[in-house]
C-alpha cells in the first residue's frame, strides 16, 4: 500500500509541475487598421451609445486610434500558435503569450506587424487559485489600529489627489463608466 500511495504522490507532483511551464509574453505592434471595414464616418458601428454620447458632451473627436483592431489581424496572429492576452485599439497592440521563444520571429515576418517586443518570461499557472483568504494566511496582514474615518485605507491615496476637494464640491463619480489599467 505505501509504495501504491508513493506512486500516485509522484504521479501527482509530475503533473503539477507539468502545468507550470517557461512562457513567454510579447507586445505586438501592428501597422495599421485596414481591412476591417469600419470608418470613422460610422462610429457607432463600433461605439456604444454611451461612449458617443460622453465623447460629444465633453467635446471628444473620434478619429482612427478608436476603430477596433481588425479582426482577420488577431486570427492571423493566433494561428501562429500564440494566445492572445490583451489588446489596445489606441495603441495598435497586442499581448500575446507562447511557451515556444521563437514564436517572436515567425510574429515579425507578418505583413501586419511592425515590431515585436519581449514583455515577460516566467511560469504560467494553469490551475485556478482562489483569492479568498484564510486566518492562516501569512501574506494577509491586519490594521493593528481601527479605521479612522469613511475613506478607510484609501485616505492616504484620496488626500494624495485631492479628493477630498472634489467630493466637498459634490463629485462621487456616480453614473461614470472608468477604467483602472
Amino acid at each position: 500500500m505505501n509504495r501504491f500511495t508513493g506512486l500516485i504522490l509522484l504521479l501527482l507532483c509530475t503533473l503539477n509541475s507539468a502545468s507550470r511551464a517557461d512562457n513567454f509574453r510579447f507586445r505586438i505592434y501592428l501597422k495599421d487598421k485596414a481591412g476591417y471595414g469600419y470608418t470613422i464616418g460610422h462610429p457607432e458601428q463600433f461605439l456604444s451609445q454611451a461612449a458617443l454620447e460622453r465623447r460629444k458632451r465633453q467635446g471628444i473627436p473620434i478619429d482612427e486610434t478608436d476603430l477596433p483592431l481588425p479582426k482577420a489581424y488577431l486570427d492571423t496572429i493566433q494561428r501562429q500558435g500564440a494566445r492572445l492576452i490583451t489588446q489596445s485599439k489606441w495603441m495598435q497592440t497586442v499581448v500575446v503569450e507562447s511557451a515556444d521563444s521563437s514564436i517572436a520571429e515567425r510574429l515579425s515576418r507578418l505583413p501586419i506587424v511592425r515590431k515585436v517586443q519581449w514583455v515577460w518570461r516566467g511560469k504560467t499557472d494553469n490551475t485556478f487559485q482562489s483569492a479568498s483568504r484564510t486566518d492562516n494566511d501569512a501574506s494577509y496582514e491586519v490594521a493593528e489600529e481601527p479605521l479612522k474615518d469613511f475613506y478607510g485605507y484609501g485616505k492616504k491615496q484620496l488626500d494624495l489627489l485631492g479628493g477630498r476637494k472634489l467630493h466637498r464640491k459634490g463629485f462621487r463619480g456616480e453614473g461614470m463608466r472608468i477604467a483602472v489599467i
